[in-house]
């Protein structure tokens, strides 16, 4: 097998949830953990089981992505969480600009009251140079939406925990390696991770189960 680069990215504000994309030959592969979480003023974290598991990965014919760190709406009357916009409002035939530019104005109207307004998504589809990944950066405070430019490369790129970027880093990446064996391959790593880190003191704002799609 050939080793990939892996460029788990740091930028992001968020420390919470473990999401990635693999970029390889057969396809993109994405992963995401199902844990939601409170975040308190005090900076105390708490798991939201009321809220139970959730989805952080979505996918139509033209892309896929995966959402990490703030996942909720906010206006003056009601709450929505991420994913339930995500799941009523993504059409099957839609690109990704079209619906993150109907999700950005969304977030304009509604504007978080507590948290840092920054939204995080990384992408994955293809065009005529093949397939290619790339992050989404949408900021309600200064109302932006910045893209970064298109990976073609085969590369894995993450967000979320930094303890697991950090350890995920570490493991080697295969482009070439039979796709649904690999999948299955990352799934079963994620999901060791969170069983060791699961046994220390702090808090884990990564949880099981570990979902993972594949994109062709």
């Amino acid at each position: 097998m050939t080793i990939s680069q892996s460029s788990c990215q740091r930028k992001d504000m968020s420390n919470m949830s473990f999401v990635g994309l693999h970029n390889t030959k057969e396809g993109i592969i994405g992963f995401a953990d199902s844990k939601a979480t409170i975040t308190f003023k005090d900076g105390h974290h708490e798991e939201d089981v009321q809220r139970g598991k959730i989805r952080k990965i979505f996918k139509n014919s033209h892309f896929i992505f995966v959402t990490y760190g703030n996942n909720e709406l906010f206006s003056a009357q009601f709450k929505i969480n991420l994913e339930d916009y995500i799941e009523k409002y993504l059409d099957e035939n839609m690109t990704y600009k079209d619906f993150f530019e109907c999700l950005f104005i969304k977030l304009l109207y509604s504007k978080p009251e507590y948290s840092d307004g920054i939204y995080n998504f990384i992408i994955g589809s293809k065009d005529n140079k093949g397939q290619y990944l790339r992050k989404l950066t949408i900021n309600t405070n200064k109302e932006t939406q910045e893209y970064t430019d298109k990976n073609y490369e085969y590369i894995t790129i993450c967000g979320g925990d930094e303890t697991y970027r950090e350890i995920y880093t570490q493991i080697p990446k295969y482009w070439d390696a039979p796709i649904q064996e690999y999948q299955n391959i990352i799934q079963k790593q994620i999901s060791k991770i969170v069983e060791i880190l699961d046994l220390d003191y702090k808090y884990n704002s990564v949880g099981v189960p570990i979902n993972v799609e594949i994109f062709q």
